[in-house]
């Protein structure tokens, strides 16, 4: 019973991930993105319905890692890991 509850629980955190929308959100930011997808566990705020995490080189050339989030009534916000 408890694999059947933490598959469950993977299953509904995988899904909260926007791919597409993190790479339009990207790429409109001029970002060349290296890699795009998984959830950001512990991204975002709580009004946050997706966190997408990324690789991506930032406009100045450096590499960065982040995620896109994106909440019901708000548009992508591309928050940069430290």
């Amino acid at each position: 019973m408890k694999r059947v509850f933490v598959a469950l629980i993977l299953l509904t955190l995988a899904s909260c991930t926007d791919e597409i929308g993190a790479r339009k959100t990207l790429e409109r930011n001029n970002y060349k993105i290296i890699n795009v997808g998984g959830y950001a566990w512990f991204g975002g705020s709580n009004n946050d319905l997706y966190c997408t995490k990324f690789k991506a080189i930032a406009p100045n050339g450096d590499t960065v890692t982040g995620m896109v989030t994106k909440g019901l009534f708000k548009g992508n916000t591309i928050r940069l890991n430290d």
